[in-house]
């Protein structure tokens, strides 16, 4: 059987197929399959003229595997493991500058980045610009809200508002350490 492997790790948008034997798939649990299907990802196994499966790939197992699967379909490279990513995980870390993607070294920052940042989606959707009409004041400012918080910053120029609002999307994005 044929497993697809992003290759994130040291590239963008290559995807390398990885042949695993079909009479070994079925006596495999999860674990073991994706331990075969790094090893047989390696050039030694399978020479390609692409890089070998690394720290930083996701493997994804889809439909092209016979069994049931025990927790997700797409498995990102660790040093040593396999960590299981959902869609809404794998979407994110995928659109990621290769630049970005290499600089998240350790499991902390890995963590913290799958786990714990909100999505740009997510935090456009949710802090918002209200125009004056909708602001509780008399004074035809402008205002920021958030959908959890209400409003919670007031501006006289519209220019000012948005600005305010990137700038606490990218705060909320890139925490301070």
């Amino acid at each position: 059987m044929k497993y697809k492997v992003h290759l994130f790790g040291c590239s963008t948008g290559i995807t390398r197929y990885v042949d695993v034997p079909d009479e070994d798939v079925p006596h495999l649990s999860q674990d073991e399959l994706l331990d075969r299907i790094f090893c047989n990802g390696q050039n030694e196994h399978q020479p390609q003229r692409l890089p070998g499966v690394s720290y930083g790939d996701v493997i994804e197992l889809h439909s092209i595997n016979p069994q049931p699967l025990e927790t997700s379909s797409y498995f990102f490279v660790t040093k040593n493991d396999f960590w299981a990513l959902t869609p809404e995980q794998f979407e994110r870390y995928s659109n990621l500058p290769l630049g970005f993607r290499k600089s998240l070294l350790n499991k902390d920052e890995i963590l913290a980045f799958f786990n714990k940042q909100p999505l740009l989606e997510q935090m456009l959707a949710d802090v918002v610009v209200d125009p004056p009409d909708l602001v509780p004041n008399d004074l035809g400012w402008y205002g920021v809200s958030t959908g959890n918080e209400g409003t919670i910053a007031y501006f006289k120029k519209e220019s000012d508002a948005f600005r305010f609002r990137l700038d606490l999307i990218n705060l909320k994005l890139n925490p301070l350490k």
